[in-house]
């Protein structure tokens, strides 16, 4: 898809990891803690592929953790933690582009802010 997009786009691009490698857990359960360290391993690897590898630069933006607050459900500290920590190793392989994360599927449903 970047191959075709990203020539002919002159704006910047942003790439959702809407979530972990089944390798890692089944996507429709939390991610084990121990293997958190694995998918903050994971992130900085797609940012390297899809910068430094394939040389798109124009995607700067990246979105950990797309709508995981139904999982995550009364747990928003432990999803806040799993995202802080892939974003930090994602940095850490590039300063320059930018992370969003903490996108919650129903907004207006405020119970598990912590």
């Amino acid at each position: 898809i970047l191959n075709n997009l990203s020539p002919q786009v002159n704006q910047q691009i942003m790439i959702s990891i809407p979530g972990w490698p089944a390798t890692l857990a089944s996507t429709s359960t939390k991610l084990p803690a121990d293997k958190h360290d694995a998918f903050a391993s994971w992130c900085p690897d797609l940012v390297n592929i899809v910068r430094n590898q394939n040389n798109f630069t124009k995607v700067l933006y990246f979105e950990v953790l797309n709508e995981k607050d139904g999982l995550y459900n009364g747990d928003s500290a432990g999803l806040a933690t799993l995202t802080q920590k892939a974003s930090a190793a994602m940095r850490a392989k590039n300063a320059n582009i930018k992370i969003a994360g903490g996108n919650w599927t129903q907004p207006y449903d405020d119970a598990d802010i912590q």
